[in-house]
């Protein structure tokens, strides 16, 4: 595949033009809360991978599902995880919540992170890194949302869209992917942008024609018609869609109502030449291995 090598410029003239109609379909404000530090890292859980609504939904859940974070924190996993049924990775979501809960209790005794705001972004950068489970979007989106850093977080939703739409580059990881948006995105619009795109990639009626450029043999989209497929994709998304051949199943009638005289009626066949009296003794089968026989099953990793 030839990855299309294209520049920051390039592809902040491109995201200008999406702007217009990504605004109509999901609003020109972003959503506004006040939220710390702390409050913003636990919505960044939710909304990984999920709509604005979807994320304000499961986060009111969380907090109304126990009396407070303290008894999140000393809550089962499966308690926790119940919170998430319905949406994608509810077990890890869970782990991230209860993990950051308890490093922040132990470290401060308390349930506040705001004492971050005082430090700089590269020592924000390295706290968060002391809680392991919590994945790059999370961090990025705490850090962008708290401190407005330069930051452009990415999830696997929105990471399929930019694709689609060739903003970045085809089969690009997280990290090189995040890093080509980035750059073509001013810091003072990054929250507004991300937003917008973020609501694109998790929209229900999109999110399975984004995740076709997972298919094996997917092509790379074209940046400089990228505004011209959002169009056509909000005005007729089924056509985006990709139909299953029915080729395969029609042949496999076809054969099934094949006349079984054909099959039957052959030519006789010719006198067979005489055999010689002496017959070959039989072959004794081929004992099989000991090892093949009864073959020890590995355990499972966990």
């Amino acid at each position: 595949m030839v990855v299309q090598k294209v520049k920051a410029a390039d592809r902040q003239g491109i995201i200008t033009k999406l702007i217009p109609p990504l605004k109509k379909k999901y609003g020109s404000t972003q959503p506004k809360d006040d939220l710390g530090v702390l409050e913003a890292l636990l919505f960044s859980i939710c909304l990984e991978n999920n709509s604005q609504e979807r994320a304000v939904e499961v986060y009111e859940s969380l907090h109304q599902s126990f009396h407070d974070l303290n008894e999140i924190r000393v809550s089962s996993i499966s308690e926790i995880q119940a919170v998430f049924e319905g949406i994608e990775q509810p077990e890890w979501r869970a782990v991230r919540v209860r993990e950051l809960l308890h490093y922040i209790f132990e470290k401060q005794y308390t349930f506040d992170m705001d004492f971050m705001l005082k430090k700089t972004l590269e020592q924000s950068e390295k706290i968060l890194q002391q809680v392991s489970s919590l994945s790059p979007f999370v961090k990025h989106y705490g850090l962008m949302y708290s401190f407005g850093a330069h930051l452009f977080p990415l999830d696997d939703s929105l990471h399929n869209a930019l694709q689609w739409l060739g903003l970045v580059e085809m089969g690009s990881n997280l990290a090189d992917a995040e890093g080509q948006i980035k750059a073509a995105v001013r810091k003072s619009e990054t929250a507004q942008i991300f937003h917008l795109l973020h609501e694109l990639s998790t929209d229900v009626l999109y999110v399975d024609i984004f995740a076709q450029v997972r298919d094996e043999g997917a092509e790379e989209a074209d940046l400089f018609s990228a505004h011209k497929r959002l169009a056509e994709l909000f005005s007729d998304p089924a056509s985006f869609r990709r139909k299953k051949p029915k080729a395969a199943a029609s042949k496999k009638v076809v054969e099934e109502e094949k006349p079984v005289a054909k099959s039957a009626a052959k030519k006789p066949a010719a006198t067979a030449a005489p055999v010689d009296k002496k017959v070959a003794a039989p072959k004794k089968p081929a004992t099989p291995p000991a090892a093949a026989a009864k073959k020890p099953v590995k355990k499972a990793k966990k």
